[in-house]
Order: structure tokens, then C-alpha cells, then sequence
């Protein structure tokens, strides 16, 4: 729960995906947006139309504003996303 305090300041930075990470578009006949890849910690999750468009836009470290103003959308839709790849270990930090 520490994580979702960090993010729900609108001027708390988010860091990027860590390079580990690679987004792959999913087939067109695919229920899913995109599969996030991350080969250090053998982890692959399918992701919505919603959080593929996060993932593509945590090129680089911004504020939750920052980031929902890049995607066109209200700051509570970017948060949970980023929580919960937060709490997935995806985000650059120390951890």
C-alpha cells in the first residue's frame, strides 16, 4: 500500500518502466492490447488497451499530471495502472 501513497500526489514522480521491460503488441484476433515482458524477473502480463497505453508512455520519469495529460485521460485512470505496476516491480527504483 506504501506505493499507492507515493503516486497519489499529482506532483510525485513516477519513474520509467526498467529497461528489462519491453512491450509486445498482441495479435490482432487477441482479447488483449499488448503483453509486458520482463525477462529478469520471468514475468509476462497481458494488458489492456489502457494499461498498454501507460506502459508506453513510462518512456521517462513525470508526474502523475505529466502522464495522465500525456494520455488524454483523468489522473485516477493513470494511477491505478501504475500502481499496480508498482507493485509488480516494472517501475525503475531502488527496490
Amino acid at each position: 500500500m506504501a506505493h499507492a501513497i507515493l503516486f497519489s500526489s499529482m506532483s510525485a514522480t513516477i519513474p520509467p518502466l526498467r529497461d528489462a521491460i519491453r512491450l509486445e503488441p498482441a495479435p490482432t484476433e487477441a482479447a488483449f492490447a499488448a503483453t509486458l515482458v520482463d525477462e529478469a524477473l520471468g514475468q509476462r502480463m497481458r494488458l489492456d488497451s489502457r494499461g498498454a497505453q501507460v506502459a508506453s508512455l513510462l518512456d521517462c520519469e513525470q508526474s502523475l499530471e505529466d502522464l495522465a495529460e500525456r494520455m488524454g485521460a483523468a489522473a485516477d485512470a493513470a494511477e491505478r495502472v501504475v500502481d499496480v505496476f508498482s507493485r509488480l516491480h516494472l517501475l525503475d527504483t531502488e527496490e
